[in-house]
């Protein structure tokens, strides 16, 4: 029974599952990102072996050419045991997708380690632009947060935050949460660099939550009707990044069209971003074609 319920949330339990998984995806217009579960290893042994299992999982993606992005934790790279080797095993996870288009997102974990988190992304930042992090909005110092890396430009995706923190570091009750999220989700439309915006709760999927993207030069596509909301992210902008790096025309209708036809994800993407004069043309059409659908499409 745990492990059907599990299968919702999993993608399976070894490599060999998560790029079967990644493929089907893929094939469907969505991005990825793979995570390898686990943090707080025993030892220094499981930090490098953890290490070398998230290197083999991006020779993997490199080699069969799946584009997607790579989620780590800073204890599962050693962070208990000495802030020294996890920086050091993030740059090596840094340089290893150096130039393929994937992004490396270091997850955020319980406040004990927000501090370190931030100061050794935002300094390989430096050297390996492709590095991102996460917020947690119920922390009381994570609107400073925001400011700080949105002008590194640290991309950031913010997530409300499940650990158990005290009063005196977190919001306690669902509302200030819910209200602090929103505060940071704008000040991401508004300031940041290619924010992403995670969420499980409807209301949030809901364009009218986010006063900013009213005023945000972009396209929010944003699907209804679904019996439960997927995790809401804005990564589509990553691989269109990727593709204008690389000189390469933006064929990203097709994906685009496949993320609006979806009913359990949203993304916003900015038109700077897209830089591809095609497309409002072909969600216009879309949207027409899907007149009277639950879905909608924002220009």
């Amino acid at each position: 029974p745990t492990r059907h319920v599990a299968r919702r949330f999993v993608a399976g339990e070894t490599l060999e599952d998560a790029l079967r998984v990644t493929r089907a995806l893929r094939s469907d217009g969505f991005l990825v990102s793979l995570d390898l579960l686990g943090e707080n290893v025993d030892g220094l042994g499981e930090a490098e072996a953890a290490t070398k299992e998230v290197l083999r999982s991006v020779e993997a993606l490199k080699r069969e050419e799946l584009i997607s992005n790579i989620s780590v934790k800073l204890t599962q790279l050693g962070l208990d045991e000495s802030a020294d080797v996890a920086r050091a095993n993030l740059r090596r996870i840094a340089e290893a997708t150096e130039g393929t288009g994937m992004v490396v997102r270091v997850d955020m974990e319980g406040s004990d380690y927000t501090e370190t988190t931030i100061n050794i992304v935002s300094e390989l930042h430096q050297d390996h632009p492709h590095l991102a992090t996460v917020l947690q909005s119920y922390l009381l110092r994570t609107i400073d947060d925001v400011g700080r890396l949105n002008r590194q430009g640290v991309a950031v995706r913010i997530c409300k935050g499940a650990y158990a923190e005290p009063a005196e570091l977190a919001f306690q009750e669902k509302s200030a949460v819910d209200q602090a999220y929103l505060r940071a989700a704008e000040e991401l439309l508004t300031h940041g660099y290619y924010p992403a915006i995670a969420t499980h709760d409807e209301q949030h999927v809901d364009p009218h939550a986010f006063q900013a993207v009213h005023d945000f030069s972009g396209i929010l596509l944003t699907s209804r009707g679904s019996q439960h909301c997927a995790a809401f992210f804005v990564d589509v902008a990553h691989e269109i990044r990727g593709q204008l790096n690389d000189g390469m025309a933006v064929a990203s209708d097709e994906a685009l069209v496949a993320i609006a036809k979806s009913r359990d994800l949203s993304h916003t993407v900015t038109k700077r971003q897209l830089h591809h004069e095609g497309a409002d043309d072909v969600i216009e059409s879309w949207a027409e074609s899907a007149a009277g659908d639950n879905s909608s499409v924002r220009l």
